[in-house]
């Protein structure tokens, strides 16, 4: 009886081992695919953000190419109350338009992609851009605004340009 008692423990104790083992492969299995689920999202949600930045990004080069010959021509003409300056305005106005619907537009693919301060400084620099050109549409119907407003309007879009350029860069530079 010894020796049966003995077997029966012995197979009860492999039969045991085996299904502890194939156990604990089965979860170390499913943990390392998840593991690998998970990493292969963050890369897919880190390149839909770089997408997505660059193309606001590109959408802003129209206002910069307006502010920068809005700022040249007030470099030559510092009387901002001529009617030189308000035909600069006028031939710059439609670039500016153009580039504030496309910042309007590509600022919501921003904010989808996410994090939500980022879509936030897509937003300010949407903002400023909108405010610069209400401000010159104001301006052009005949409303007054100095040269200091006008530099003060694009320098709001150069900070807020700049503040996004960072924050988009410090999401994409965190480890996927």
């Amino acid at each position: 009886m010894n020796q049966g008692l003995v077997a029966l423990l012995g197979a009860s104790v492999a039969v045991v081992g085996t299904l502890g083992t194939g156990g604990l492969t089965y979860i170390a299995t499913r943990r390392q695919a998840g593991d690998q689920g998970e990493m292969e999202h963050r890369k897919q949600l880190r390149e839909e953000r770089r997408d997505s930045y660059r193309k606001f990004l590109e959408a802003a080069e129209p206002l910069d190419r307006a502010i920068f010959a809005l700022v040249e021509q007030a470099r030559i003409q510092l009387e901002f109350d001529s009617q030189f300056a308000r035909d600069v305005v006028q031939d710059a106005m439609e670039g500016l338009e153009s580039a504030s619907h496309a910042l309007y537009r590509e600022r919501v693919s921003v904010a989808l992609a996410g994090p939500d301060a980022v879509g936030s400084l897509a937003h300010e620099l949407w903002d400023c851009a909108a405010v610069l050109q209400t401000s010159l549409s104001f301006y052009l119907a005949g409303g007054l605004m100095t040269a200091g407003e006008f530099e003060a309007a694009v320098d709001g879009i150069e900070v807020a340009k700049t503040a996004f350029v960072e924050g988009a860069r410090k999401v994409l530079e965190a480890a996927p």
